[in-house]
């Protein structure tokens, strides 16, 4: 606060007016007054600012504590309704647990995920939940390992149901309990529980590894080293316990067992039925298989008349591959190759239909591996459309199952395992499918398409051409009202293979899918081969053509085309076609060839000059030659320059000459249209400082890759370039400077030294360095005088002189030391290092070689 010195002042000037005015001097008193004021009033206002400065922090303290318990407060909240939402699985034990089974309630999380409780993390007490399906694996003591394991397996069983003991690992758990509950025939890699005894060495498909010591815990991410680990105070399940559990899981058991008895005649298991006799299905008019079994009756499915198209929804592990696997054979096992053509595509990694992919069926695998195949698929499947619609046409037929017998036309079955997946990856597959489902049933055409959800994945345009629909059990309500109109899907049991089913005249129905074995697909396989054996000059038509070749030799090429060049085999999918393409000089115009290194640059360079001739620019001098001092050479009518590496050719240049040979290069490439000449570059994918120029290009043939030389894009289409031979072309091949006798000469060089040594053996004392050039002997009418460019610079009389009587000799000499040698106001022309310039009196420059 800052002193009142108005307060202060003010009743000393009063008292002093007072006193002039009355003449009294008791009226200078008053003046005792200021000084008492100002101190009171600064007093004062340094006590209040103290007590407001006091409370103004006890309000901020008591803000911060109340925003503290806020806080704590919101945090105890969040870890009440975590631990609320994932309980510990010793509490379903305690006897006044209530609770029902999430499966028996119709409770069950949404989604895929195995969310399971390992403990509570030390620091904030909150669960720590992970994803069981990622596999975890236990390391500690005997009984704390398996105490732990089996709080995560009980959790596994309240949570998804009696079928997850498969996935529990229980040779190690020791749980004789749970034997009754775990499938006999389940794989090893169902196996998502783990008990290991070094943390060293874990099992396949295991990402979490949780260290045990007495009841602390560390889980730690194997995967992802940058996530942290995790201290936790561990969950724990004791056998007394869990037998209390499985007491509750069986009384739901025989409940739910009691809920279904009007259909428990369906069994468990089912297995295919595979045409293994020697006779084959010729009809075109149906798709007919044995898909399951409903109560005591087989469910026969036509896909024809049911479909024509289908859509599979069901929850991971639910069985919908296995469902796919066995329709496909079972289909493989009715109709002939001749008839059935299959297009599978897995996007799930590929493993799901390698079983049947050396099917003679079987166009084609497609997986998410390999992207570049699909999308060749998914372009080539248009043009199969038009095709099957020109072989309808053709035959004056309106259906397929209407087509001659003598007519081959197989119907194609497009098979797609978790079509969310390639929905995603390629947004064109949508409208492909949208089309296919409308007019695919008359052409031949049938999609079945496989995901885990059908909400906001399969679009409702194809929805309303796939009249039959299988759901196995699906996590979401919703998915099951979206596919059959009803939740029933929701409530089916926990058995794999389980599903329902409907579609045109086939009503609502509950059926147990069938499975195939592997004695299966080899009584296929065998029935196909002799099949193939009975028809040795059948061949499959594929959709599309196969990838193309990784070289084409030159001898492989067409016969010539005049005044054009074969480029190679171009790639058009969507027209079901790989043709050869040329490169027409006067129609396309310049071309730029761009590519990483080794992609195969110099070859299509290469090629095209072989088909075409022409002039080839690779030498620096010869370039800065035609393209800088004499550029109408180059623009004369049905001119062809040819660059094999421009980038290579503009490092050869310095700063000044590299700029004035693109500024002519970009003039001639600009005026070549006009004057019917032709640029062919070869280049990097991004040339440094030549941005202007490649805009001048109207075509560009882009190399994608050293690991596939000669591959490109041309067009927008994938191209395969001919393999062509180097390059031959012309390099500067200048000759050795003779010194004439009745000549002068004056040497501008950084080899003054060197220079010096080897023409005094060829001219003897005519040769002299610059600072003794005035000594040369009279008999020296024609000296050579060598010196440095500073040198000369120092000698610039000297030099003038000598330049107007003989010639001068710049041997490596930059533009910049040029310049201050004021020999010219523009460029010299380029020169290598080893290559000097010979400059005439008259300014005219010729090239040659010193003697060294």
């Amino acid at each position: 606060m800052r002193f009142p010195i108005f307060a202060l002042l003010a009743p000393i000037v009063t008292s002093v007016i007072l006193w002039l005015v009355t003449g009294s001097a008791y009226t200078l008193l008053f003046a005792l007054l200021g000084p008492i004021m100002a101190l009171a009033q600064f007093a004062d206002g340094k006590l209040q600012a103290r007590k407001s400065e006091k409370l103004k922090q006890e309000n901020d303290d008591e803000e911060e504590i109340t925003q503290r318990a806020r806080e704590l407060e919101q945090r105890q909240a969040e870890r009440d309704e975590l631990i609320l939402k994932y309980p510990a699985a010793s509490q379903w034990a305690l006897p006044t647990n209530n609770l029902r089974p999430a499966w028996a309630a119709s409770a069950q999380p949404e989604g895929t995920q195995r969310l399971i409780r390992i403990g509570l993390a030390l620091r904030e007490g909150k669960p720590v939940v992970v994803d069981a399906h990622s596999g975890i694996a236990v390391c500690g003591d005997e009984v704390e390992a398996r105490s732990a394991l089996r709080a995560m397996g009980f959790q596994l069983l309240w949570t998804w149901g009696l079928s997850e003991a498969s996935k529990m690992g229980w040779s190690v758990g020791g749980e004789p309990e749970l034997d009754q509950f775990a499938s006999s025939n389940h794989q090893p890699a169902d196996v998502i529980l783990h008990r290991v005894d070094r943390a060293e060495v874990l099992p396949s498909g295991v990402r979490y590894l949780l260290t045990i010591n007495r009841g602390r815990a560390v889980l730690r991410d194997v995967v992802d080293p940058l996530i942290r680990d995790v201290e936790l105070q561990v969950d724990l399940l004791t056998r007394a316990e869990s037998n209390r559990i499985i007491t509750l899981l069986n009384a739901e058991s025989v409940a739910a067992q009691a809920r279904h008895a009007p259909i428990s005649t369906i069994p468990n298991s089912v297995s295919a039925v595979i045409n293994t006799s020697s006779e084959w299905e010729h009809s075109r008019d149906s798709l007919l298989v044995c898909a399951g079994r409903k109560h005591d009756h087989p469910l026969i499915l036509d896909l024809v008349q049911a479909g024509p198209h289908a859509v599979i929804a069901g929850m991971t592990g639910s069985g919908k591959t296995e469902f796919l696997l066995s329709w496909v054979l079972s289909l493989a096992s009715m109709y002939s190759p001749q008839r059935l053509s299959l297009l599978l595509i897995d996007y799930k990694g590929g493993a799901g239909f390698s079983r049947v992919k050396d099917l003679p069926h079987v166009a084609g695998v497609l997986t998410d591996l390999s992207p570049q195949q699909t999308r060749r698929a998914i372009s080539s499947l248009q043009a199969e459309i038009r095709y099957r619609e020109h072989v309808l046409a053709k035959a004056g037929v309106a259906d397929i199952s209407e087509l001659p017998e003598e007519v081959e036309l197989a119907r194609l079955l497009i098979v797609v395992d978790e079509y969310r997946v390639l929905a995603e990856s390629f947004a064109e597959c949508a409208a492909l499918f949208v089309d296919v489902a409308a007019r695919g049933r008359s052409l031949g055409l049938h999609l079945i398409l496989s995901s885990q959800r059908t909400g906001g994945v399969i679009t409702d345009a194809i929805l309303a051409n796939c009249s039959l629909r299988v759901s196995f059990r699906v996590s979401d309500k919703a998915d099951s009202h979206t596919l059959l109109g009803v939740e029933d899907a929701y409530h089916l049991p926990h058995i794999p293979g389980r599903a329902l089913i409907q579609g045109t005249e086939v009503p609502l129905t509950e059926f147990q899918a069938a499975r195939t074995t592997d004695e299966d697909l080899h009584a296929v396989l065998k029935k196909s081969q002799r099949w193939l054996d009975e028809k040795p000059l059948w061949e499959q038509h594929v959709p599309w053509k196969p990838e193309l070749p990784r070289e084409i030799a030159s001898s492989e090429m067409p016969p010539p085309l005049e005044n054009s060049a074969w480029l190679g085999i171009l790639d058009i999918p969507e027209h079901q076609a790989q043709e050869w393409t040329p490169y027409i000089p006067h129609q396309d115009g310049n071309l730029l060839i761009t590519g990483p290194a080794r992609s195969g640059v110099s070859c299509a360079v290469a090629s095209l000059h072989s088909e075409l001739g022409g002039l080839v620019l690779r030498d620096s001098e010869i370039a800065w030659d035609a393209v800088v001092e004499e550029p109408e050479s180059l623009l004369r009518e049905g001119t062809r320059v040819f660059i094999e590496d421009l980038d290579h050719l503009l490092d050869c240049f310095g700063l000044e000459h590299r700029e004035q040979f693109i500024a002519s290069l970009m003039r001639c490439v600009r005026l070549a249209p006009q004057r019917n000449a032709v640029f062919v570059i070869g280049s990097k994918e991004n040339p440094r400082g030549t941005h202007a120029l490649v805009d001048l290009f109207p075509m560009r043939l882009q190399l994608l890759s050293a690991s596939e030389p000669g591959r490109g894009l041309w067009r927008g289409h994938q191209i395969q370039l001919v393999h062509g031979s180097d390059l031959q072309s012309e390099l500067g091949q200048w000759g050795k400077m003779i010194c004439e006798e009745e000549c002068s000469y004056a040497v501008i060089t950084h080899r003054k030294t060197s220079l010096i040594r080897s023409l005094t053996k060829a001219y003897g004392d005519r040769v002299s360095a610059l600072k003794s050039a005035l000594t040369v002997s009279p008999s020296a009418n024609f000296p050579i005088v060598i010196g440095t460019p500073d040198e000369w610079m120092l000698n610039h009389a000297q030099l003038a002189e000598m330049r107007e009587a003989g010639l001068l000799i710049l041997d490596g000499c930059s533009p910049s030391e040029i310049r201050g040698l004021r020999l010219k106001s523009g460029l010299f022309p380029h020169a290598e290092n080893d290559t000097a310039l010979v400059v005439e009196p008259d300014g005219s420059t010729t090239r040659a070689v010193l003697r060294t």
